[in-house]
């Protein structure tokens, strides 16, 4: 079983076209899924942006998911989604919110060989539009330390540029994108 993973921040608007690149010579099929409670539907490309601007606004988690056979819809719980759907890429959208941009992520674990080649091209699409480098500040000790793994794009960096914090998965983190590490730096 082959695995991919990848962290970034980026817009809704700009993930979306990261998206609808990859997918566009591709029959593939792109589920909208999260939410509490929990649901699953399929999208047309057409609606993807508008569908995941809306539903970003609307609920807490949202994932996409892109799956070559049709996709069984019958469950009420993101695991049983996945129980149902295995193989498949998912995006986790990071929600643009009052307390800041939530980190997206890409990640894949299949045994399909033609998901994870789409997979490797759906990230090298993203890694074109997008830098790498976030250094991740111990909101503790001060300690900082550069992902170089992590990506951003040119709309979350204008977010930074205008006050709004890039917020991690989770942990006592605080992220600035780029390599702002220094000796003196701190921490609002």
């Amino acid at each position: 079983m082959r695995s991919l993973g990848i962290q970034f921040h980026a817009l809704a608007q700009e993930l979306a076209a990261v998206i609808l690149a990859a997918t566009a010579k591709t029959d593939i099929h792109i589920i909208l899924h999260g939410g509490v409670p929990f649901f699953a539907r399929e999208i047309s490309p057409t609606s993807l942006e508008d569908e995941m601007v809306r539903a970003a606004s609307e609920t807490t988690s949202l994932s996409v998911y892109l799956f070559f056979k049709r996709p069984d819809l019958d469950a009420t719980t993101r695991l049983k989604f996945y129980d149902l759907n295995p193989g498949g890429i998912v995006i986790d959208i990071g929600r643009l919110t009052a307390q800041g941009l939530k980190q997206s992520a890409i990640s894949t674990k299949t045994e399909d060989p033609l998901m994870y080649e789409f997979a490797k091209a759906l990230a090298n699409c993203l890694r074109k539009i997008s830098h790498a480098g976030v250094t991740a500040i111990n909101i503790d000790t001060g300690v900082s330390h550069l992902n170089k793994s992590s990506r951003y794009t040119d709309g979350a960096k204008k977010l930074e540029q205008d006050g709004v914090p890039m917020l991690p998965f989770a942990g006592g983190v605080k992220l600035l994108l780029g390599d702002v590490r220094s000796n003196d730096l701190k921490i609002p």
